[in-house]
């Protein structure tokens, strides 16, 4: 894939993960300290013990129902 079509979905990757990891963490009483979008291969995502999520910028690719599903278990 292009390096510019790359840098563009992790742009767009970013905005809408936040959003939907802040109104899924507000649900539940939660709160979310930071948003990343990393390179990772092996994984869709991560939580650390800090509330920073890091999203696979490949999760933007996927069908809605998997995104969902992955920013709730998140």
């Amino acid at each position: 894939m292009h390096r510019r079509v790359k840098d563009f979905i992790k742009k767009l990757a970013l905005e809408e993960f936040t959003n939907r990891s802040i109104d899924v963490a507000d649900k539940i009483g939660k709160t979310v300290h930071n948003v990343y979008i990393k390179d990772t291969k092996s994984s869709w995502a991560s939580c650390s013990t800090l509330n920073n999520i890091n999203y696979s910028w490949r999760l933007a690719l996927a069908p809605e129902y998997v995104i969902r599903y992955i920013v709730a278990h998140e």
